[in-house]
């Protein structure tokens, strides 16, 4: 009985392997139709703003008010804050590598367009939202290195902003 369920098994899983290779074949190749772009182009987004236009306006803002209202939280030069910003902005900067795993998947980047692949692998196996964890420790890090308060405040907000206006808006 083993030997006749041996090589029967073997095929099967022969056959299985060929069909879910053509199945990730035609999912890649698979093109929203014209009706669902359209119809995609006109929603409007879901997102509060764009997750990189979060960041921007943080980090202005956190420059803005410390030339405004400079607050003397934060020694200069400091060589913990110096060590401790710059490993929170090295995470961020290699965090900004994730970009190569959505390629290599398939999929784009951009929030705005259908994801073909849901990516699982480097960062993704830890998180759903690498990017922009990566975004608020560069925030952080920046400013422990320059010495400026508003920028770990701003990035407090920043976190704020990208989960409730941002994340939590994408599973919705």
């Amino acid at each position: 009985a083993d030997s006749r369920n041996g090589p029967r098994h073997k095929i099967v899983a022969e056959n299985t392997s060929g069909m879910a290779d053509q199945l990730v074949g035609h999912f890649r190749s698979v093109r929203p139709s014209p009706i669902l772009a359209t119809n995609m182009q006109n929603d409007p987004p879901r997102d509060l703003l764009p997750p990189p236009l979060a960041l921007l306006i943080a980090l202005v803002a956190a420059i803005l008010l410390q030339l405004l209202w400079p607050l003397e939280l934060l020694p200069v030069g400091n060589p913990i804050s110096l060590l401790l910003g710059g490993a929170l902005a090295a995470f961020a900067i290699i965090q900004t590598f994730q970009v190569f795993a959505f390629r290599r998947a398939g999929t784009s980047i951009n929030p705005y367009k259908p994801a073909i692949v849901v990516v699982r692998d480097g960062a993704f196996r830890y998180s759903r939202k690498p990017m922009y964890l990566g975004m608020v420790f560069l925030l952080a890090g920046l400013g422990l290195i320059f010495a400026n308060p508003w920028a770990l405040f701003a990035a407090g907000l920043l976190w704020a902003v990208l989960h409730y206006g941002v994340v939590l808006r994408e599973k919705a």
